[in-house]
């Protein structure tokens, strides 16, 4: 129970309104203390956005596709300005590749109220912008309610997901 509390205590300091009994309820409801702890630390981790010194909004995610990898910071009260490896969303050639970023920003409706500032690396075009995408999308979670989050999971990011059975982002939950 020890280590329950220290993963608990964990919580609370990071400003999260569970208190102790509502974990400990919670871990012995699911029978995995670790776990479930854990997975509330890395929840409150996930949504919580981040302030510069001026006091914008950012959050940063990694995102994986094929052999690409990638990581998005999205930057609250911006203007729609998309810069990927220092260029614009011409960095891609093909169209759908160019679609594959913009989607997750019109699909929440954030297009022209957030910037995003992408690094890519390895792999080709289109690994690359499915891997922006992914990245876009966990990123932009921080950035909506609940119930937009339950739209991406369901429409065509079922990458994303609100169910607390892992911890793997890029799980497919049915």
């Amino acid at each position: 129970m020890k280590e329950l509390d220290r993963y608990a205590d964990q919580v609370i300091r990071r400003g999260h309104e569970y208190k102790v009994s509502n974990l400990k309820s919670l871990a012995v409801q699911f029978g995995c203390p670790r776990k479930i702890i854990k997975l509330l630390v890395q929840d409150i981790k996930d949504k919580h956005l981040n302030y510069t010194v001026e006091g914008i909004p950012y959050m940063t995610a990694n995102g994986r596709r094929k052999t690409s990898k990638s990581e998005v910071t999205v930057h609250g009260r911006g203007s729609g300005k998309i810069s990927i490896n220092g260029q614009n969303v011409l960095y891609f050639e093909h169209p759908q590749d160019r679609e594959q970023v913009v989607f997750p920003l019109q699909f929440t409706g954030l297009l022209d109220e957030v910037d995003v500032e992408a690094k890519v690396w390895d792999g080709g075009q289109s690994g690359q912008s499915g891997a922006v995408r992914i990245a876009l999308a966990l990123a932009l979670r921080s950035f909506v309610d609940k119930e937009m989050i339950e739209n991406m999971r369901i429409g065509k990011f079922s990458y994303i997901h609100t169910c607390t059975h892992t911890n793997d982002p890029f799980s497919l939950v049915k």
